[in-house]
């Protein structure tokens, strides 16, 4: 439509004028705008989404969009915080944003030009990230005996470490604190960083966490790229 409006515009503007040049730039950038989506526009793509979509769960926005494309689907585990139980997620990278839906519910949406990846580097010759336990409260946990001493974890609360994965109980806590940490889980974790939330994400393995932090990344890059093109035409527009 756009496209008609501008050659209907360039038939009544003289030739050579500073007006016909700018109506002409406009003219072809929407034609190359609507060859990208016309290239972009796939059923199967659509489809996808659609059905992410319905596996979110309700409370989530509207995903299904002409452009947007799943990237990749995969289970996580979202580790436990001071505020929240562990819990099994899936996370759902599209070109554009990231979703996270725990147990069939919507969990979070966020653009992805917004999030960042964050991973621990592991010493080759150690195999560790930190010199301590990072420890927090938990209520419930899958652990059935304490790592530290071997006892049964029956009274909460209980610690888990964020790095390493273990559980203890709150007695044994006090005495790791400030004990090394074999960070057994940090070759599978990452952090996934948003201004208003932080998600920390563990994989069954590491190259689980690989395939999906290197789709995290590419969605966050493409995403930058369209923001950096976007924030160029409108300054070349004005």
């Amino acid at each position: 439509r756009y496209q008609l409006l501008f050659q209907e515009l360039l038939r009544h503007l003289p030739e050579g004028g500073k007006e016909r040049a700018a109506v002409r730039q406009a003219t072809d950038r929407v034609i190359e705008v609507c060859r990208a989506v016309n290239k972009d526009y796939d059923d199967k793509n659509l489809r996808e989404v659609w059905e992410a979509q319905i596996a979110i769960g309700g409370g989530c926005p509207d995903l299904v969009l002409p452009y947007r494309k799943l990237l990749r689907r995969a289970p996580a585990q979202l580790l436990a915080s001071r505020r929240r139980e562990a819990s099994a997620v899936t996370v759902y990278v599209f070109s554009d944003a990231v979703a996270l839906s725990e147990n069939g519910s919507f969990l979070g949406l966020h653009k992805a030009g917004l999030l960042w990846v964050v991973q621990w580097k592991v010493d080759p010759d150690r195999g560790d990230v930190s010199r301590s336990h990072v420890l927090v409260p938990v209520s419930v946990t899958e652990a059935k005996r304490c790592r530290a001493c071997g006892e049964a974890l029956e009274e909460p609360p209980f610690f888990h470490c964020h790095q390493c994965g273990m559980v203890v109980h709150e007695s044994c806590a006090r005495v790791l604190k400030s004990g090394p940490c074999d960070n057994t889980y940090a070759g599978r974790s990452f952090l996934l960083a948003h201004p208003s939330r932080t998600y920390h994400l563990q994989c069954a393995t590491a190259a689980d966490m690989e395939v999906l932090t290197g789709a995290l990344r590419c969605a966050i890059e493409a995403s930058c790229q369209a923001n950096r093109y976007t924030r160029e035409a409108r300054r070349q527009a004005l």
